[in-house]
């Protein structure tokens, strides 16, 4: 019986990946996940710009509602 279990056991050991295969799968998990996070902050830069952009141009302009003295 015990030696079935040790049997079973070493199988099962048999079946995990070997460092070097969870050391890769890590380190592409979070390649991925840099790239994701480069994305949304060059979005957010993108937008940011913009609305800067916007706002010092309003700034600029003279408001076409308010009446000429």
């Amino acid at each position: 019986m015990r030696a079935l279990a040790v049997i079973a056991l070493l199988l099962l050991a048999g079946c995990q990946k070997s460092f070097d295969e969870r050391y890769e799968d890590a380190q592409k998990k979070m390649a991925s996940q840099a790239a994701s996070i480069d994305q949304e902050l060059a979005v957010k830069a993108s937008e940011a710009a913009m609305g800067e952009a916007a706002a010092s141009e309003a700034a600029a302009s003279p408001s076409p509602s308010a009446p000429p003295s």
